[in-house]
């Protein structure tokens, strides 16, 4: 018993020799880093589409106060305000635009206008009826309208006469049922006998579609026509002239 007892306490200091060996091993190695873990990086928010890039037009022709460049002027500059509605976000600007395209005496009185901080700088609308009332032909519906109880096809074809016509409509203030009729009786006597066997169209547009249809019936048939006249006139010079008195070269 008694040599069993001795073992069992060399056992134990062996066991705690040992663990205090552990301990100083663990105490004395050198302390590796742990890596952080990596920062939380929040998911990347999807790409929002790209919004489409506006168009870049060219700048209209300056303008310097004609009575004939005001009109095509302005629709050239509400072209680019209406592709480039970014660029020009407010009444402001786009009148600030309208001045840089501008020279000459137009110039000039935009450039009065903007010092004195005129009520008609606040708003495009207002900027532009002033401009088209101060460099504007004078009475351009009226012009128009007189234009319209004038004009007539002759011996144009119904295309050239409507492109004049509309022209001159886009200018009044004529009511569809005024430029309806206007545009019937500016029509060649040819082309309004033969509407007169059809039944009229509704609207002007569709008017015009058909009397374009009838012209071109009635320009092909011309052709022949009036080559089979050239004939007859050959045949009949010929005939009058006395046999002998044409000499062959």
């Amino acid at each position: 018993m008694e040599e069993l007892k001795r073992q069992r306490e060399v056992q134990e200091r062996a066991n705690e020799t040992i663990t205090a060996q552990l301990e100083q091993l663990v105490l004395t190695a050198p302390r590796s880093e742990v890596p952080s873990p990596p920062p939380d990086i929040p998911p990347a928010a999807p790409e929002s589409a790209s919004p489409s890039r506006e168009p870049r037009l060219p700048p209209p022709e300056r303008f310097s106060g004609e009575e004939s460049g005001c009109g095509p002027f302005l629709t050239q500059c509400s072209l680019i305000f209406e592709l480039q509605p970014s660029s020009f976000p407010t009444d402001r600007s786009r009148i600030a635009y309208l001045m840089t395209v501008m020279s000459g005496r137009a110039l000039t009185w935009a450039s009065a206008v903007w010092e004195q901080k005129s009520p008609v700088c606040a708003r495009l609308e207002d900027f532009t009826a002033e401009l088209k009332r101060v460099f504007g032909p004078p009475g351009s519906d009226r012009i128009s309208s007189r234009g319209l109880f004038r004009l007539r096809q002759g011996t144009r074809t119904v295309g050239e006469y409507s492109i004049e016509f509309r022209t001159l409509a886009a200018n009044s203030s004529w009511c569809h049922v005024s430029l309806y009729d206007a545009f019937a009786q500016g029509l060649s006597g040819e082309i309004k006998d033969e509407l007169a066997a059809r039944e009229l169209p509704r609207d002007i547009n569709s008017l015009i579609d058909v009397a374009t249809r009838i012209d071109n019936r009635v320009e092909n048939g011309r052709v022949p026509v009036a080559r089979e006249a050239l004939g007859l006139l050959v045949f009949v010079f010929l005939r009058s002239v006395p046999q002998g008195a044409i000499s062959t070269a």
